[in-house]
């Protein structure tokens, strides 16, 4: 495992242990991972961090966290994205239609983390 250390997103490691401890109910543990994040603006560690405050029964903190996760990017959260023109789609695809491009079709957090980046 030591050999693969570098090649390990620090950022990555800590969503999955957040994910597994909310899976869990262990609440502080996710909250703790979550707070280890760099990038706390990405849509997808607001949106485990709305489900932490959701399951404390902090629903205001909760619709407030959703609210910026939803206006980081115009398109659906769980949609797709052209890495190249931008263009949103709700379902992924080889092929973009927009830009005549192979292979640009991405998560469209992934291509919103990356132009933050």
């Amino acid at each position: 495992m030591q050999k693969y250390g570098d090649q390990i997103d620090a950022d990555a490691a800590h969503l999955i242990a957040a994910r597994v401890a909310i899976g869990d109910d262990e609440l502080d543990t996710a909250a703790a991972e979550l707070q280890a994040v760099s990038k706390q603006d990405a849509p997808i560690v607001q949106r485990h961090w709305v489900e932490v405050y959701q399951r404390r029964g902090q629903l205001d903190e909760a619709l407030k966290t959703l609210a910026g996760a939803v206006n980081q990017t115009d398109a659906p959260i769980n949609g797709y994205r052209c890495a190249s023109c931008g263009r949103a789609s709700e379902s992924w695809s080889g092929y973009c239609s927009n830009c005549h491009k192979w292979d640009t079709c991405r998560a469209a957090t992934e291509v919103a983390a990356a132009s933050r980046a």
